[in-house]
Order: structure tokens, then sequence, then C-alpha cells
């Protein structure tokens, strides 16, 4: 309706034509109400393509992929499978949605960033985290630092990608040490946080004087000079690869006649491929341990377990080795063994569970924490002497808690801890700090991997951590909030 005002106002001043005057403001405020609403839907629409942007470079960051190919490949496949489906028009609307290479990088960058906030956040949060640290070069020879976090969130413990910095200068524990400690004060963290460290027991980790374990500990004024947990060893597959060799070595004893071979005549050596088919069995259990240790959210008890138990069967199959069987080791059961060579076997398994004794010297301490595991069980001697009096008192208490023994075998081991957390503080925050350990460097054994794929020779020159905190983190980038901010401009 035309305002009474100026319905008034026309016919006052022009009294012959304001049946005219009326119809063209009609005419006009209906033009301008159609532009309006137009503009409208095209705002709509960017914002939208401006989502699906973010949602697409997500996709790519998840998928390792270089960020052209959703000019190149993704956006000119989805018009085309549009445009086949539902038409002309569906096809044209996906080509608002921004896809060059540049804005696919912004995107990431942006995704990191607030997932970086967010994380902070969350730790800050906590109040306390667990770090998993390791370092190697990637394909243009830069060392590369890589960080993983463990930490409390909500009614549960959470583990993700941290961060990825390139090393200025050698790979020292005091550069090492320096770039974290950096990149914790960067965040507003600090030291006193973090409540234990995973490393993989290189020299510039746990070195004494000027390892990055000692320089950590120094920082917190610790009386110790090393925490509670490190992995002092990893496993590559040889099992997989001796395996390999083992079963081709009749390949290769032929190949070796008419090439040269190193060593060709150890191919000819029944003896020798005796004692390979032996070392191809033994780490192929080595293999199978190394993958049951392996894995998100394993803690230091179900670990450490494992662990035992492979020491276990060491002594068992060097046992059976004493006694003439070799039916643990499959391949060197079917090839032809002298007693002498069962007796060698017997001392290498005796000297590997010697190794691993000192490897895990604190595997043996295990049954300090079943109070954990099992908190409704009378508290052995040796959690006596482990707990304080107020943690003995709050585990007294929660022994006798029926309703939380019910809840019991309803929820993970961390989740319980965290629901007692209320009711039983003390006890309970000394439970969380056990499961907060990381038991291996799994988390970044597997960043290393994606680094590697995601630069590689055609992409030598990228700068990863972002792509790499968007591929890897558990925590979601919150793709509203970041487009709320941002004006939507029209696609062209």
């Amino acid at each position: 309706m035309v305002p009474s005002k100026l319905k008034r106002h026309l016919e006052t001043k022009h009294p012959f034509h304001a049946e005219r005057n009326l119809a063209y403001f009609k005419r006009a405020r209906d033009l301008n109400q159609r532009q309006q609403d137009r503009l409208l839907d095209c705002v709509k629409v960017s914002e939208k393509a401006m989502e699906a942007s973010y949602m697409l470079a997500e996709l790519i960051a998840k998928q390792k992929k270089p960020h052209t190919i959703a000019e190149t490949l993704i956006l000119p496949a989805c018009k085309i499978i549009a445009g086949v489906m539902l038409g002309p028009d569906a096809a044209n609307e996906l080509s608002k949605v921004p896809a060059s290479d540049n804005t696919i990088k912004r995107r990431i960058d942006d995704m990191s960033e607030d997932i970086e906030q967010h994380l902070t956040e969350k730790l800050q949060a906590s109040g306390r985290f667990s770090l998993q640290i390791d370092e190697s070069t990637d394909i243009s020879g830069a060392a590369q630092l890589l960080a993983n976090v463990r930490y409390v969130d909500g009614d549960s413990i959470k583990e993700t990608f941290f961060f990825c910095k390139e090393m200025a200068s050698h790979t020292t524990g005091e550069e090492i040490f320096k770039v974290t400690d950096n990149y914790l004060k960067e965040n507003n963290l600090c030291w006193s946080m973090c409540v234990s460290l995973c490393t993989d027991g290189a020299a510039c980790m746990t070195g004494r004087v000027r390892g990055f374990i000692a320089k950590l500990c120094a920082e917190m004024g610790a009386d110790h000079q090393s925490l509670i947990l490190h992995t002092e060893v990893r496993w590559l597959s040889r099992g997989k690869v001796l395996s390999r060799f083992y079963e081709l070595r009749e390949e290769l004893l032929e190949f070796s006649r008419e090439h040269a071979v190193p060593h060709k005549d150890r191919l000819a050596d029944e003896s020798w491929c005796a004692r390979l088919a032996y070392l191809a069995d033994r780490f192929g259990h080595l293999h199978e341990l190394n993958a049951k240790l392996q894995g998100r959210n394993e803690n230091i008890l179900s670990s450490t377990d494992k662990i035992r138990g492979f020491m276990g069967k060491l002594t068992l199959w060097r046992e059976a080795l004493e006694q003439g069987s070799m039916n643990m080791f499959p391949l060197a059961s079917a090839a032809p063994q002298a007693a002498s060579e069962r007796a060698i076997y017997a001392e290498h398994l005796q000297t590997l569970k010697e190794r691993f004794d000192r490897y895990f010297p604190r595997v043996a301490d295990i049954e300090d924490n079943d109070w954990i595991r099992d908190p409704f069980n009378q508290e052995s001697e040796s959690s006596k002497e482990k707990l304080t009096m107020k943690e003995r008192e709050e585990g007294a208490e929660l022994r006798a808690d029926r309703t939380l023994k019910l809840k019991f075998s309803e929820l993970t081991l961390d989740q319980f801890w965290l629901v007692c957390a209320s009711e039983y503080p003390t006890i309970s925050h000394h439970a969380i700090d056990q499961l907060l350990h990381f038991p291996t460097t799994y988390l970044c054994e597997l960043a290393f991997s994606t680094l590697v794929y995601m630069k590689n020779k055609t992409r030598s020159r990228l700068s990863v951590e972002q792509d790499l905190r968007v591929a890897l983190s558990s925590v979601p980038p919150r793709i509203k909030k970041i487009c709320a901010p941002r004006q939507a401009h029209v696609s062209h």
C-alpha cells in the first residue's frame, strides 16, 4: 500500500496527475523490491558458495591432494554430473563456488587457524596434557619437528595433531626444546601443564645433558632428569622384508648367477638360509607386536600388558627350542635345522628378553596401577605404597559406591574416571594423569607418512603445517563460524 501521507501529498500537489503518479510510485516500489530480493538471493547464493568452498577445501586436505585438483577435476566433474542429472541451471550454480588454487590454500589456512585456536582453548580448559614428539627429514632435506597432544575434553580423553615446525638448524635437543617451548608460549600454554612426554629415544631426545627431555626437566625445575615414560625403541617392518627375501631366495640365486650380487654365495648356503628363516619369523613376531601397540586411544596400561605378554612368549619359545620344538617359527621349522642352530636361537631369544627388560624397565611395576583398571578391587600392597592417604581414603569410599560400580561396566576407563572426578577428585586426577600418557609414537609416524605423501617431488616447496593440521586433526574446523564475519561477494 502507498503510505497515506504520500498519497495525500500527491493528490494535493498534483490533483490532475494523482492516479498516474500513484501508479508510477507503485511500479517503482515493486521494481525496487524485486531488485532487493534478487540481491538478497545473490548474497544467499554467495554465502552458500563460500561455505561449499570451505567444505571442498577441507575434503581436499583430508584426502591429502594438491590444491589445484578442485579447479582442474572436482568442480568440472561436479558440473558435468549436475548438468546431466539436474540440467544446465544446476551446473551454472556450481560455477559460483570459488575453487582456484589460491582460494583453496586460503581456505585451508583459515581452517587450520580456527582448529589451532579451538584446540588451544580446549587445552587451556583441560589444564593438563601429554606430548608425543618426533623429528624426521622431508623430501627437500629439511628437518621437520612433529608433535601430537593428548588431553581431557569433556567426558573423555582425546588425542590430535599439535604442530609441525621446520627446524632452522641442526636437530639438537636444545633446538627441539626451543621450537616446542616457543610454540607453547605463543599459545599461552606452559610446561607445568605437561604431565608426560613420549619420544622415539633418539640421542637428541633423551641425551642426559643436552637432550630434549633433559631441557624439559630443567625448565620445570624437576629433581629427576627423565620423565615418567618415553618409548626407547621402534621396529621397522623387517619381518615382511625378510620373509619376502626368504621366499624369493631361489629366484635371487638364479639371478645372482648372471649378475654381480654382493654375498651371492650365501644364497646357496643352507645353514645361512636357515638362520635367515629364523630371523624372518622372529621379526615377523616383532612386527605383530608393533601393530598391536599402534592405534588411537591406546594407553600405557594396555600397551604394557602386550609387551609383558610378548616377553612371556620369548621365555616360552626359548624353552620350546631347548626341547627341540620350532612350531612357533613356521619358516624356520620348514627348513633343515641342526641341533646346534636351535641352541643359537635359544641363546638369541634369551638375549632379546634381556634387551626388553632394559628397554622397558617399568613394565614389572605395572601392578602398581591395577587400581586404575579395577578400582573396586581391594587395594594391593604395591598400591598402598604409591598412593597418598587422601587418595586411599577416596579409593575406599569409591569401592563402596555401588552406583559407580554399575556404571563401571558401561564406560571406557577414561570416561569412568572423569565421571568420578567431581566426587573423588584426588584419586581421579592421579588416574587420568596415567591414562594421558602416550605409549608409542604412533601418531607421529602417521603424520610423517602423511607429510611424505603431501610434500613430494612435485610439491617440495609446500608449507605443510596448515594442510597437515586440517588433514589429521580430530578437532573439526568451525566452518560456519569462519564464514560468519566474512562478507560474501557474488562470484563472477
